[in-house]
């Protein structure tokens, strides 16, 4: 199946004009719980008759399901015209939180790997007490605008960070996402030595400017 062609313009205006649309599940979200935080990403193929074929939630960490029903009716019941001139696939991605500034993640760390039921605490924990250091890592990078970073911290024996890694970022180069891991490097998570290595991933969002939803929508 083709994608379509990046010349095919009227396609792509309108779909930034569906977006708004769509972020209304997000609002409407957020007006029924004021401390929703979450990422989201649905991926959707248009036909060349115009209409939405197929929406698939590939993430959630909002654990709300009105918000994903209502994301999936939206997707789902869009029309373009004039259609793209082939099937056009794409992925819609929504990063919100209640902090209109600083950071925030998006739903709980994750065990990877060697993780016990207690170190997710432990994680969350990390992240609170450096936060100051994570905001002033944002701060001194130039611009404004926010990143969405997943990162993966391995924890070892000593029971401190000891490696780190950015999984997926967007925008894909911001150098935003660097200050979602660099301020947790070394630092202490657990001062009972776990005896074996451990890792987590977690989400998070970097907020600079004015406070909404993040949308992006990407072609695959």
């Amino acid at each position: 199946m083709q994608d379509t062609p990046a010349d095919d313009s009227a396609f792509e205006r309108q779909l930034a004009g569906h977006r708004r649309r769509v972020a209304g599940c997000v609002e409407e979200a957020q007006s029924r719980r004021r401390d929703a935080s979450g990422l989201l990403t649905a991926d959707f193929t248009v036909s060349p008759r115009g209409h939405v074929v197929s929406v698939e939630i590939t993430r959630d960490t909002a654990a709300d399901p009105a918000l994903t029903a209502c994301v999936r009716s939206r997707l789902g019941g869009l029309f373009f015209d004039p259609a793209p001139t082939s099937p056009a696939h794409r992925s819609i991605r929504f990063a919100f939180c209640d902090s209109p500034h600083g950071i925030c993640r998006l739903g709980p760390a994750r065990p990877v790997a060697g993780a016990s039921p207690g170190h997710r605490a432990e994680v969350e924990d990390l992240f609170r007490a450096r936060s100051r250091e994570i905001t002033a890592c944002q701060n001194a990078v130039e611009g404004r605008g926010g990143a969405i970073a997943e990162v993966e911290l391995t924890v070892g024996v000593d029971g401190r960070v000891m490696s780190g890694r950015v999984l997926d970022a967007l925008p894909r180069e911001t150098p935003l996402a660097g200050c979602a891991l660099r301020p947790l490097l070394g630092a202490t998570v657990t001062a009972a030595p776990p005896g074996e290595s451990f890792i987590y991933r977690t989400t998070i969002f970097l907020r600079r400017g004015e406070p909404g939803v993040a949308v992006a929508v990407r072609a695959p």
